[in-house]
């Protein structure tokens, strides 16, 4: 702040308050384009992940299709029904196995899934 060294005191203290309010003036506009400046940054960091997040959504639909075919043909439960159906297998043991592959599959879709997620 600049101070006058006028001979009366009114004019010493009408200066340094001119003074002080230029000087709030100005730090008031310097944190004013901080704080722009800021929210502008913020912005672009969540525009960034929005479109991030609209993109791995859109790419996991087309994996998790492509993932569930996969499953089903490694967990094949049909041939297990059939089984079951004609009498191949003891009920016993055919309900044991398709226990087994139905729980085999829920993991494993569980698993892949979550994997796929994380890496994507």
């Amino acid at each position: 702040a600049v101070v006058s060294t006028q001979s009366t005191g009114g004019g010493v203290v009408t200066t340094s308050v001119v003074a002080m309010g230029y000087a709030c003036k100005q730090k008031l506009l310097s944190w004013q384009q901080e704080h722009m400046e800021q929210l502008l940054r913020t912005s672009h960091v969540e525009q960034h992940y929005i479109q991030h997040y609209q993109n791995m959504s859109t790419s996991l639909v087309g994996y998790f299709e492509k993932l569930r075919q996969r499953i089903s043909e490694l967990s094949e439960t049909d041939s297990t029904l059939q089984k079951l159906k004609s009498g191949e297998v003891s009920k016993l043991e055919g309900w044991e196995l398709l226990r087994k592959q139905v729980l085999t599959k829920l993991l494993l879709s569980l698993y892949s899934y979550t994997l796929l997620t994380l890496f994507l």
